[in-house]
């Protein structure tokens, strides 16, 4: 479904729900925005977005402390046709890959904080993505 709003959410993923592998999921939709929410300890991804062009993810924290080494995926997974999406002011800590956006072209990653991931903090793998004023620090690998 189109432009809808996930937001002020807190969703523990964590040992108490160990058959939620990600904590917020957004597919096949336009527009729809995922703002302002707490996701902790999910097994696959914290937020993930899936062909949703001009989407936003903003202000959310997710901290996947406590599944690791459980965890396989990344904090805020932005990807596969999610064409000029908006990833900004999130706080991602302790997931495997911090934030990444992939598969898709233009949008604008700009504002997060993104740190204690065991592997890249930041992966960004399409062209016409803006990336600026990231705060990335004691990942295991950072790549653009």
């Amino acid at each position: 479904s189109n432009y809808n709003i996930v937001s002020n959410n807190v969703v523990p993923c964590g040992s108490s729900h160990p058959a939620m592998g990600t904590g917020i999921t957004s597919y096949f939709g336009e527009g729809n925005d995922i703002l302002g929410n707490t996701v902790t300890g999910c097994p696959s991804r914290g937020i993930e977005v899936i062909k949703e062009p001009n989407s936003i993810v903003s202000n959310n924290v997710v901290d996947q402390e406590g599944n690791t080494p459980n965890n396989s995926g990344a904090g805020i997974s932005v990807n596969q046709g999610s064409d000029y999406a908006t990833i900004t002011g999130n706080t991602v800590t302790n997931a495997f890959w911090g934030i990444e956006y992939s598969g898709s072209q233009g949008g604008t990653v700009q504002n997060n904080i993104v740190s204690n991931n065991q592997g890249n903090g930041l992966t960004v793998n399409w062209s016409g993505v803006t990336v600026s004023d990231n705060t990335i620090s004691n990942n295991g690998i950072v790549s653009n």
